[in-house]
């Protein structure tokens, strides 16, 4: 017997909130949300039949309203906790030595992101700063740029790992 659209979603929600570890009390919000998620990019059209089976991609929409809850929620909290006292301004906790040293950290960085310019490409240049420094969304980076999510991904990624490489030959770590 094959399982229907409802119960298969709802298993996959259940699922899904188990491995993210989301607290009982907030599986009922989840579960709201992820089913808006469900038919909001099944009434847009975003499953195609051609491109994989429906447990996958219903996952993958269930595993990204996870994500999304949890930035919310974690967002909201942290929205109302105060700030401690010691990042308020107008009170210096840090030594003369501390401030000299974090100038020279971010000296490191300028220096090794002007040399990361000059080893990779201009489109691999493009996605890193949209991607890490003005913090674009993958869509937006491709839409930019005409390249597919997954180019963009790869892009960034054999970027940032160039990167990492010139702070460690360097000893920036």
């Amino acid at each position: 017997m094959r399982p229907t659209f409802v119960r298969l979603c709802e298993q996959t929600i259940r699922r899904v909130a188990a491995r993210y570890w989301l607290p009982p009390q907030d599986w009922e919000d989840f579960a709201q949300n992820a089913w808006l998620d469900v038919l909001t990019a099944l009434a847009r059209g975003r499953y195609d039949p051609r491109h994989g089976r429906l447990e996958n991609w219903l996952y993958v929409v269930v595993r990204n309203s996870a994500v999304s809850f949890l930035r919310r929620r974690w967002r909201e909290t942290r929205a109302a906790e105060p700030y401690p006292l010691e990042l308020l301004p107008g009170r210096v906790t840090e030594e003369p030595t501390h401030r000299l040293e974090c100038s020279g950290r971010i000296e490191a960085v300028r220096g090794a992101l002007q040399l990361l310019a000059t080893h990779i490409s201009p489109t691999s240049w493009a996605v890193f700063r949209m991607r890490q420094l003005e913090q674009a969304s993958i869509a937006d980076v491709a839409l930019q740029l005409g390249l597919s999510p997954g180019q963009v991904r790869t892009y960034d990624h054999r970027a940032r790992r160039k990167l990492a490489a010139i702070l460690a030959r360097h000893g920036w770590s």
